[in-house]
Parts: structure tokens; C-alpha cells; sequence
């Protein structure tokens, strides 16, 4: 059980990491006078 509960958090970080770098990639693009 521990294992599993372990397994879930790293998911959970991994989505928000991934989430934080998309969306600091998106407000560069946004910012760039393209």
C-alpha cells in the first residue's frame, strides 16, 4: 500500500512539473512580438 501511495505522488508532482513547464513555455511564446 505504501508503494502504491508513493507511486501516485510521483505522478502528481510529475503532472504539475510538466503542467508549470507547459505553461511557461506558453507565456514565452505569448510575450515573443512574432
Amino acid at each position: 500500500m505504501k508503494n502504491k501511495k508513493r507511486i501516485k505522488f510521483g505522478i502528481l508532482i510529475a503532472t504539475i512539473i510538466a503542467i508549470a513547464i507547459i505553461g511557461t513555455i506558453g507565456v514565452k511564446k505569448m510575450n515573443e512580438p512574432t
